[in-house]
């Protein structure tokens, strides 16, 4: 295991850079792709990974000065549509099945990091955080799958 990975700065470090690899991606694919409403997806889904790696970045700079709204917090149940699925790295003749699947693959994992340190966490907001962030990205992995299923899918 790197010595980057033993620290929980070091964690949130790498989780600030797959936040904003993830919002690359998103406006990437969004600028590819023609169906409005994948556009408007891929943008909401980029622009939500913005706000992930500033409350990531809250925590390094000044500590955790948010909270979870009652009722913002929905727990997503995870269907795992898209686990199966192999990701190949993208070039610029990806496809939007490539770049979905990568996608959720990444929103995948991004989801088992955050669950991870929420497990083990014994600070109650820190937990709460990742929490938060873990279904935050099981969202965003649901809309993928359901966004893979409507244009996939439907080719059969």
């Amino acid at each position: 295991m790197s010595e980057y990975w033993k620290t929980i700065e070091g964690i949130i470090r790498q989780a600030i850079v797959g936040e904003e690899d993830s919002h690359a991606l998103y406006k990437n694919a969004a600028g590819r792709v023609k169906d409005p409403n994948s556009k408007a997806m891929l943008e909401e889904l980029a622009k939500e990974e913005l706000g992930h790696k500033a409350k990531l970045e809250g925590l390094l700079k000044r500590g955790l000065t948010w909270e979870i709204v009652e009722g913002e917090f929905k727990k997503v149940q995870d269907l795992k549509l898209g686990d199966h699925l192999v990701a190949e790295p993208l070039d610029e003749q990806a496809d939007l099945q490539a770049v979905l699947t990568v996608a959720i693959r990444r929103e995948k994992e991004s989801h088992e990091l955050y669950a991870t340190m929420a497990g083990v966490t014994c600070d109650e907001t820190v937990h709460n955080l990742f929490e938060f962030l873990a279904n935050e990205e099981l969202t965003h992995k649901r809309k993928l799958e359901s966004a893979f299923e409507d244009i996939v899918y439907q080719q059969f």
